[in-house]
């Protein structure tokens, strides 16, 4: 078998684990701004979400808490759909 398609082969079955490590990655992004921004004192949605914890703001804690999971969960899915399209294992109806 030619190297280039046994090369296309194992990267088609390689990319599944590797976009789903992405995809989990992406919500410590989110949560590690705002770690970074109280650190560096950058004003953005970090501090805003600490602000709003020292104020006792129990909304704007919330609406942070639901945009925070939403992009997770989009994320999530974005990354489920590229693996849907570049592995053909994810397509077969018969796997159990």
């Amino acid at each position: 078998m030619p190297e280039r398609r046994a090369l296309r082969h194992a990267l088609r079955a390689a990319v599944g684990p590797i976009v789903a490590r992405v995809g989990q990655r992406l919500s410590h992004v989110v949560v590690g701004s705002v770690v970074i921004e109280e650190l560096f004192n950058i004003p953005g949605l970090g501090a805003l979400l600490v602000a709003a914890i020292h104020e006792a703001d129990a909304a704007l804690v919330q609406a942070i808490a639901v945009a925070t999971a939403a992009v997770t969960i989009a994320g999530q899915a974005l990354c489920d759909g590229v693996v849907w399209l570049v592995d053909p294992r994810v397509r077969r109806r018969d796997v159990e």
